[in-house]
């Protein structure tokens, strides 16, 4: 629910960077969020420097230290790296089921 009120308006319910504010370049937002899952580099990314960009900002997205508190920015991290590992898990066997 944290995730869904302060970050999916924006990086969008399937985590792709496509919430309601951007709607594939059709709404009031101009520049793509980052997709948090199926983007290597912010799966690759420590949870602490997720911490960091959530508490202070990273380029055009604004700190959200004073919209969730310490925990539940640790809280919607956390969901961000299950999804991102439920995304692999689900990949995989698609994967080796090709190779074969």
């Amino acid at each position: 629910r944290l995730y869904l009120i302060n970050c999916g308006i924006c990086h969008g319910k399937k985590l792709d960077g496509n919430g309601p504010l951007y709607k594939g370049g059709d709404g009031p937002y101009p520049a793509k969020p980052a997709t948090l899952v199926g983007d290597a580099k912010y799966e690759a990314m420590p949870e602490g420097q997720m911490f960091y960009s959530v508490a202070y900002g990273k380029n055009l997205m604004g700190s959200y230290a004073s919209q969730l508190s310490r925990k539940q920015r640790w809280m919607v991290i956390r969901y961000i790296k299950i999804k991102q590992a439920e995304a692999k898990a689900g990949a995989a066997p698609a994967t080796a089921t090709a190779a074969k």
